[in-house]
């Protein structure tokens, strides 16, 4: 809380003004829940028809309570070709990068992205609620079977703090795959 106050040389002063000053040092944090790490899709009885999850932005402290809220998701989706397999994007020499917009969805030529979702719950305001929930709708059959992919997903807060991007697998970093044919 700040007080303000003015004067002149003659003496004369206002009377006092006070203005609240909330401060979010936070960065926010995502989680994606479908994909879960590690989670496999098929063509009948678990269709991968959307990429969603959770974000959140938490206070700093209980001394600093506020939170300004989501203003943005967004996700990088890659099919990783580099073998092995190492969770990095290579820069699109072997890896694709999902491009819900080019002629082939996922080719080398794809230029890896950061994707906006705006499929939001609730919608993302000025100051959104601090805990949203995100849905990003794909095409099932952009995912060929027999492959592994890689999504990545980020958000920002009302205070531009962003969430830091991941390098590791983790809630905001997983790995899953799509197998349709039936066993030998």
């Amino acid at each position: 809380r700040i007080y303000v106050r003015s004067g002149d040389f003659l003496a004369n002063r206002s009377s006092t003004q006070t203005l609240d000053v909330s401060f979010d040092f936070t960065a926010p944090q995502s989680i994606s829940t479908k994909p879960a790490l590690g989670e496999g899709f098929n063509s009948t009885t678990n269709i991968l028809r959307s990429v969603a999850g959770t974000a959140f932005d938490l206070p700093n402290t209980s001394t600093a309570p506020f939170r300004s809220g989501i203003t943005k998701v967004q996700i990088q989706i890659w099919k990783e070709k580099t073998n092995p397999a190492n969770d990095s994007y290579d820069g699109g020499v072997n890896d694709q990068a999902f491009d819900p917009l080019a002629v082939s969805s996922f080719a080398v030529g794809n230029t890896l992205k950061w994707i906006n979702v705006t499929d939001v719950t609730p919608s993302l305001l000025p100051s959104s609620p601090t805990t949203v929930s995100w849905v990003y709708p794909v095409n099932e059959s952009f995912f060929a079977s027999g492959e592994t992919y890689r999504l990545k997903t980020h958000v920002i807060d009302g205070l531009s703090n962003e969430e830091s991007t991941p390098t590791v697998v983790a809630s905001n970093f997983v790995r899953f795959s799509k197998d349709s044919l039936a066993p030998v």
